[in-house]
Order: structure tokens, then C-alpha cells, then sequence
């Protein structure tokens, strides 16, 4: 579902119970005349919001939504300055557990945007704790609780909706991980 309300957005976020997963999908803003560089670490710090996607239970059912940011899909979309506005009380309130499956990447990317997220749990690291031995990817480990998620590489980012249901899935999945990795899933308690 694409939100691109301020206000729906935060009480959608305000309606999860006690916890939800994100996913932020990006592109590296490169100086100019540079050729661009893949999003990295060494990009970290200059990379930008294209679509941000949640996760979670809402009375009783699981919500995913996402948000477009206008700066990159254009009017009708929210801007990155709203969405920033609306999302930053319920991140940085530590009583609510934010999930993500690579975290550190997420939340950095948050931060460029002066969104500072506290009370955070991420997958990726439950995933590598849980084996070691095989790869800790969100595509690997969403086959565990029963998903196959589309690769990056195949999706057209300039699609709206396709690219928008494509990072919705990757917060579902990081979501599903985390209470199957918790134990919180019966289906899936041997994780």
C-alpha cells in the first residue's frame, strides 16, 4: 500500500503495537562530474531516500505499507522533509522496537536525514548468530519464513508502484525473520 500523507503516515506508525520493521531502498548522490559509484559505505554518508517501507502489527493484522519520496517520483508523492517530520517522534522513541535487516545501513541513512532511531533490533546480525556459515542476505534468509523476494537488480526503480512493492516485501520479510528468530512465529520456532 503507497501512503504519501504525513498524517496517515505517522498514525500508521502510531498504530503498530509494540514494534515494526523498515526498509529504506536508496540511490548515492554522487559530486558532480563524478561517474556515479555504487551505494556503499564509502557512499554512506551521501546517500538518499527514494522509498521507505514498514511493517507490523496493527490491531491485530499484519500492515506493511511504503512511502515514495516526491524528490525522486515527483507530485503527489510526500516530500523527503514531511515524511522526515513524520516519522522522527515515533523513531526516536526507544519504547517502540524499530527492525531492519541491515540496520546499521538504514539507520545511517535515516540520520543523513536527521532522523535519529533508537530501540533497534537488527536481523541481519540475528541471522549470522543463528548460522554463521551460510549467507546472512535478507533474499537467503527470507526463504526460512517462507518468502522468495525479487533481487535489486530486477527491478525498475523508476516504476513506482513495482519498485514500492518490491521494498514493502523486504520489510515484511525482515519482519517475519525477527519474530520467527524471537520464537514468536510457531511456524517457524526451529530458526
Amino acid at each position: 500500500m503507497i501512503v504519501s500523507e504525513p498524517t496517515e503516515i505517522r498514525s500508521l506508525l502510531e498504530s503498530y503495537e509494540k514494534e515494526f520493521a523498515l526498509d529504506v531502498e536508496t540511490h548515492g548522490v554522487t559530486p558532480p562530474g563524478k561517474p556515479e559509484l555504487p551505494t556503499c559505505a564509502l557512499m554512506l554518508n551521501r546517500a538518499r531516500m527514494e522509498v521507505i517501507s514498514f511493517c507490523g502489527i496493527s490491531r491485530g493484522k499484519e500492515v506493511a505499507f511504503c512511502v515514495p519520496v516526491a524528490e525522486k517520483y515527483g507530485h503527489g508523492y510526500c516530500s523527503t522533509k514531511d515524511l522526515v517530520e513524520a516519522i522522527k517522534p515515533v523513531m526516536r522513541n526507544r519504547k517502540v522496537l524499530k527492525i531492519a535487516h541491515n540496520m546499521n545501513y538504514d539507520k545511517n541513512v535515516l540520520l543523513n536525514h536527521g532522523v535519529d532511531v533508537r530501540g533497534i533490533y537488527c536481523s541481519l546480525i540475528a541471522a549470522r548468530h543463528q548460522d554463521e556459515n551460510n549467507p546472512a542476505g535478507l533474499k537467503d534468509r527470507a526463504t526460512q519464513v517462507g518468502m522468495l523476494l525479487k533481487k535489486y537488480k530486477n527491478q525498475d526503480p523508476g516504476d513506482v508502484k513495482a519498485f514500492s512493492a518490491y521494498a514493502e516485501e523486504d520489510s515484511i520479510a525482515a519482519y517475519r525473520l525477527y519474530l520467527a528468530y524471537e520464537g514468536r512465529d510457531p511456524r517457524h520456532r526451529n530458526l
